[in-house]
């Protein structure tokens, strides 16, 4: 479909019309075109040549337009030049001052994601510098998705620095994320998960190593994870851990090294427990075949519902 300016000007008494022409162009197109809608003494809007309807006049500036779509036009320019000042002011510095975080967290999510992409390294370690001054928003939608696309350690000491800092959002959004692509557990995630200290992290992670890909992940890796993660009497907590044992059981049925696990997870149980929790264990023992079954089973029976 071919579209021509109309050499006469137009007004604008159809919204929706306009709304149709613009709707399936790109931000770009809809700026450029916005902008020409609103300026000049010829300007129009395109028409398709085979249409047969008359089409509105579309007033200049100096004209009494509807508020709603004037408003439109002058919030995408701005929107426009404070989003390409924004990304100015990343890329010519290398320092988060104080007023450049205050200018992103004033922005929506998708700008954020945006600009994110024109973070150097240096205003990365810059904004981990400054933890003070990060929001929640920032570190979700400028710092994780540059930290998921980063594969060789070189963010380790900003991810740590935030991980203490920011542990819900981080274990949210880089986290968990990580250990359920990750083809290895490696020391970055180990060092983030021996971080933790709120029930609800710990929760989410251990949800995460109960659908990841059994191969990922070493008995000794496992040992090191769990008797952290288990570190809780909350039951939630105890029955999530119950499920990767179970999980990791077919792995390594007979391993004494797995046993010895499951015997210290048991005896870090609470004496009394609820019956889910007791339920829980009893089939992790029932899954294991080292000689340490029996006395992991006795451990348990010391635990009262």
């Amino acid at each position: 479909m071919e579209w021509r300016m109309p050499s006469k000007e137009l007004k604008l008494d159809r919204i929706e019309e306009v709304k149709a022409i613009l709707q399936n162009r790109t931000d770009r197109e809809q700026h450029k075109l916005l902008k020409e809608l609103f300026s000049g003494p010829d300007c129009s809007l395109p028409q398709p040549e085979e249409s047969g309807e008359t089409i509105a006049k579309v007033p200049r500036l100096d004209e009494e337009a509807p508020t709603s779509t004037t408003e439109t036009a002058l919030f995408r320019e701005d929107s426009f030049r404070s989003q390409q000042s924004q990304v100015d002011k990343l890329k010519n510095n290398d320092d988060a001052s104080e007023e450049l975080l205050r200018d992103l967290k004033a922005l929506s999510s998708q700008e954020r994601r945006d600009l994110g992409k024109f973070l150097s390294q240096k205003m990365i370690h810059s904004f981990c510098s400054s933890l003070s001054l990060l929001s929640d928003d920032i570190v979700k939608d400028m710092l994780c998705p540059v930290f998921l696309l980063t594969e060789d350690g070189s963010h380790l000491k900003n991810v740590l620095a935030l991980m203490e800092h920011f542990e819900g959002v981080m274990t949210e959004c880089f986290l968990c994320p990580m250990l359920e692509s990750a083809q290895k557990i490696d020391q970055t995630l180990i060092h983030c998960i021996l971080k933790l200290q709120m029930d609800q992290s710990r929760k989410q992670v251990l949800q995460s190593l109960s659908v990841i890909d059994d191969n990922e992940v070493t008995e000794e890796t496992l040992q090191v994870m769990l008797l952290h993660l288990s570190s809780s009497q909350e039951p939630e907590v105890n029955l999530r851990v119950a499920n990767v044992l179970m999980k990791f059981s077919s792995k390594f049925p007979k391993s004494i090294k797995f046993g010895k696990l499951i015997f210290e997870l048991v005896k870090n149980l609470p004496p009394s427990v609820s019956v889910g929790e007791k339920d829980a264990f009893e089939q992790v023992v029932s899954l294991h075949q080292s000689f340490l079954k029996k006395a992991i089973q006795n451990e348990l029976n010391k635990r009262k519902i």
